[in-house]
């Protein structure tokens, strides 16, 4: 199996998107509903924050987010947060 590489703003914000549906004959993991799964979101906003203050800081605009769309409303809804955090011209996404 193939390991998806992070790029420099996965790494930074602890947030790791899913790829894609997956292959055929794949079978879909469920997510894992952990206790600490708030706290962890929370922190990860905040890096978000972090992260477009220090883009700013060094006259980078954000243009677009590109995330997957979420299979649950949790995650979903998580996606917007972190576009909210980041404040990108235009959201993107892919399923």
């Amino acid at each position: 199996m193939k390991k998806r590489k992070a790029n420099g703003n996965d790494c930074f914000t602890g947030i790791a998107f899913r790829k894609g549906r997956g292959r055929r004959g794949d079978d879909p993991q469920e997510p894992t509903i952990d206790a600490d799964r708030p706290k962890v979101r929370e922190s990860q906003l905040i890096k978000c924050e972090q992260l477009r203050k220090l883009y700013n800081d060094a006259g980078v605009n954000i243009h677009i987010h590109k995330c997957p769309f979420g299979q649950t409303d949790d995650e979903i809804e998580f996606n917007f947060q972190i576009a909210k955090a980041l404040v990108p011209n235009s959201l993107s996404s892919y399923n």
